[in-house]
């Protein structure tokens, strides 16, 4: 990753939220503080995270696509070049479109964090599921544990 190692401090960090007064509807801002305080008071003041949940990869990208920013989201995701870091994600066969995107774009390396026993069902899953789904030619997929990541 060029710049910064993983856990280093960011200087800002950027957050999204459902704003009925902005003209997108769409409020994004970036302050020197932890994103979940960020989080905390927008959601004080009435404005919510955009969160996209479904049974399946199908039902979750017709919601993407019915939203102008998260369409725009998942479009940039294709595009992407360098290095990605998943942190904090199952990566489940329900988001099987986020990894066709991820597959799709110019990315040559992706950090996938593991929280806990990374002999779990669950991190296995993770695991296989990144291998199988991301990886391809040019793209190397290694994980590391999310425990040691800073924000």
């Amino acid at each position: 990753m060029k710049g910064r190692r993983l856990g280093e401090r960011s200087r800002r960090y950027r957050a999204t939220t459902v704003d009925q007064d902005a003209p997108d509807g769409i409020s994004h801002y970036a302050e020197r503080r932890a994103l979940i305080d960020q989080v905390r008071k927008a959601l004080d003041e009435g404005r919510f995270p955009l969160f996209v949940s479904g049974p399946s990869a199908e039902k979750k990208l017709q919601k993407i696509e019915r939203n102008p920013y998260l369409r725009a989201c998942y479009t940039a995701l294709g595009k992407l070049t360098g290095s990605l870091v998943i942190l904090g994600h199952s990566l489940d066969d329900n988001d099987s479109h986020i990894f066709k995107q991820i597959r799709k774009s110019m990315v040559s390396s992706v950090l996938v964090s593991i929280h806990g026993d990374e002999n779990s069902d669950s991190n296995r899953r993770a695991k296989a599921n990144s291998t199988a789904f991301m990886g391809r030619p040019g793209c190397d997929v290694s994980f590391f544990d999310a425990s040691t990541a800073n924000p």
